[in-house]
């Protein structure tokens, strides 16, 4: 996610202080698959995707959502969303958060279409997803959507990774001379 309002966001904080692979060196058309699986996912949220309009290089990743939400009773309540925290000064991108399993309490989930996600990263990362979102109990999960149409979920919550991301916050300003 680029910087909003002149903020940094989540990723660039953690890439910045090498707690998070940087994709920065990644293939252009690697960058669009995952971005065009994200707008798959939220479309289909929404309610309003034609999955006969998907790319075939991301069929295999729809189809791991469509398992993971079959097999979770996973229950969206909003997708792809920016929150920004002027207070601490960053902002974020929180791909879903919903709840599954028959759970009632609110989760925070990161899609990852990859078969090796930086899962140490993505903890960081949703630590700083959950101090975006105020909620101190909220669960992390990583969705490994994989490419042979599988998915792995991982729970990443941690009240740990949250203090390392505040501490890479601190780095970051520094570093920036803020």
């Amino acid at each position: 996610m680029p910087s909003v309002g002149g903020l940094p966001s989540v990723s660039e904080i953690l890439q910045a202080t090498g707690l998070m692979q940087s994709y920065r060196g990644l293939a252009p058309e690697h960058a669009q698959r995952g971005q065009a699986l994200h707008e798959a996912i939220r479309l289909d949220a929404e309610g309003v995707l034609d999955p006969t309009s998907l790319h075939p290089e991301i069929l295999n990743g729809y189809a791991a959502y469509r398992r993971f939400l079959a097999e979770t009773d996973h229950v969206p309540v909003a997708s792809e969303v920016e929150v920004v925290d002027t207070a601490r000064g960053f902002c974020g991108h929180i791909d879903r958060i919903g709840h599954h399993g028959g759970d009632s309490h609110r989760a925070l989930y990161d899609w990852k279409f990859s078969n090796q996600p930086d899962l140490k990263g993505a903890r960081y990362q949703l630590a700083g997803y959950a101090l975006l979102d105020g909620d101190a109990d909220v669960a992390c999960y990583v969705v490994n959507l994989r490419k042979d149409g599988t998915y792995r979920l991982h729970d990443v919550t941690d009240a740990e990774s949250r203090e390392v991301f505040l501490a890479a916050l601190k780095v970051y300003r520094a570093r920036e001379g803020r």
